[in-house]
């Protein structure tokens, strides 16, 4: 009889102990911040698993920044920093006793750095126009690789954005016309690179930014080609002045990016032998899909229009992949 009686007590606790388990399981729930989130994507994506807080996303937005006291800026909150998204007390405690906050007060977080690499594959097309002759070829870039580089204050409103890249184009078959025969150049390396400030309105996931633009880029003697000289590459170096602006939005959970900038030439030098400097505008679209924080895929748009002793039209389409160091 005691036995008995004994077993039973064991499996009652056992059954306590189980069911107390469960309860803190199902306490507590956390979510992992993803880039570009904020308080309402947040309260959305977690809602459907909390039927009380289905109809009413306002209450559950204000819950979330009641269990959550550490995050001070839920416009953008710190990428892949846990929170909770459901009630985090114990059940086997009184109601006032809440489970630790996560994360770090955010006031005590140093400056953003961010360091991404990243390698693109472009093609497109190059037109020069003299007003007497002309010049056609297709222009590709197989390999380009480039890093990427931003700072950021606490509030992560004011970034300083930079980036760098070196680009190796394929050898460039030329039409120079119906009566002329197609010329083969191998054409050297091209490099860039910009120095922008960035202002985002986190509100909005609108960033506004300007700043300086570099770029060596490779055209042809054309000019000299109607005075009888043969045809060879011209190295250009070009320096402008770059106004753009960025949009950060979400679907289907998936984050993404669309930037689009305008760069206004302010100096140019080249090493052709008529000394001829470019002059001139480009703009340049920019798609990014980004998965995960670590990694993105992005698409592009760039056009340049140039003029000098011709005319110069180039347009290309590209690809990368870009990977985050830190």
């Amino acid at each position: 009889m005691i036995k008995s009686n004994l077993m039973k007590l064991i499996y009652c606790l056992a059954f306590i102990l189980t069911l107390n388990s469960n309860f803190a399981m199902a306490s507590g729930d956390t979510d992992a911040i993803r880039f570009d989130d904020n308080l309402e994507s947040i309260a959305i994506r977690n809602a459907k698993n909390h039927i009380r807080f289905k109809k009413n996303l306002d209450d559950y937005q204000q819950k979330i920044r009641e269990w959550n006291p550490a995050i001070k800026d839920w416009s953008h909150p710190p990428h892949n920093q846990l929170i909770y998204v459901d009630y985090p007390y114990n059940p086997w405690l009184t109601g006032s006793q809440c489970a630790a906050p996560l994360g770090k007060d955010e006031s005590s977080l140093p400056d953003d750095i961010a360091l991404n690499a990243y390698y693109s594959a472009s093609t497109g097309s190059y037109t020069e126009n003299t007003g007497i002759k002309n010049l056609a070829t297709s222009q590709n870039f197989p390999v380009t690789f480039g890093l990427g580089f931003a700072l950021a204050d606490e509030e992560r409103k004011n970034f300083l954005v930079s980036s760098l890249y070196w680009t190796s184009p394929s050898k460039a078959n030329i039409n120079q016309g119906k009566n002329s025969t197609q010329s083969e150049l191998t054409l050297p390396s091209e490099i860039g690179g910009n120095l922008y400030y960035q202002y985002v309105a986190k509100k909005y996931s609108t960033g506004f930014y300007a700043g300086y633009d570099y770029e060596k880029l490779n055209t042809y003697n054309l000019d000299e080609v109607s005075t009888g000289s043969l045809l060879k590459n011209v190295v250009n170096q070009i320096h402008y002045t770059s106004f753009g602006i960025t949009k950060s939005f979400n679907l289907f959970d998936l984050n993404m990016n669309l930037k689009a900038s305008y760069s206004k030439s302010h100096k140019s030098n080249s090493d052709s032998s008529s000394n001829n400097t470019l002059k001139g505008n480009k703009f340049i679209i920019y798609y990014s899909l980004r998965p995960s924080e670590d990694y993105s895929i992005n698409v592009f748009y760039k056009q340049h229009n140039l003029e000098g002793n011709s005319k110069v039209a180039i347009k290309r389409y590209g690809l990368s992949f870009g990977l985050k160091i830190f």
